[in-house]
């Protein structure tokens, strides 16, 4: 049983590791300019798919009141979170070009800020709720993402200058 997880584990870090390469891959092909993975609309695609990843393991671990698919759950939670903040800087950072370092401060400041206030909302939640119910702040925030990325291309689409016909 110990080889067959050590097995298991070999392989998942193989993946994992192919997996976070090409997001790197993405997010530096795209901030030099590059063709290919760097794409906006590829990297929006693998937002996109990363937020789908995530409601999708959500079911699984808060869903499924058995113990197995917690792990894949969280795993699936994890490929959600994992790729948000470097193709989000990327996608901000070819979106405002001018103004790249406002961009990019405005979204560490979030990151830390979420780091920061995450835990004590969990904890309260938690308090008054329990544990069980807290971790419903899960899909709202995934799909609270999922919905500012989707009016931030919307709102990036409107200011791109039009080509004179």
């Amino acid at each position: 049983a110990f080889l067959a997880v050590g097995v298991l584990g070999v392989v998942i870090g193989g993946v994992m590791e192919h997996a976070i390469g090409l997001v790197e891959e993405a997010v530096l092909g795209f901030k030099d300019g590059s063709e290919g993975l760097g794409r906006p609309v590829v990297l929006a695609a693998m937002l996109g798919g990363g937020f789908a990843v995530g409601l999708a393991g959500f079911a699984l671990y808060w869903g499924v009141s058995q113990p197995w698919a917690a792990v894949p759950g969280i795993i699936m939670l994890g490929l959600c979170v994992s790729p948000q903040y470097p193709v989000s800087v990327a996608l901000a950072l070819g979106t405002a070009p001018h103004a790249r370092e406002q961009a990019s401060s405005y979204l560490t400041l979030a990151v830390g800020l979420a780091i920061l206030l995450s835990p004590a909302l969990l904890g309260t939640l938690a308090d008054l709720f329990g544990l069980y119910r807290a971790h419903l702040t899960l899909p709202v925030l995934i799909a609270a993402c999922a919905a500012s990325f989707a009016v931030a291309r919307v709102l990036s689409r409107r200011l791109e200058p039009t080509a004179p016909a």
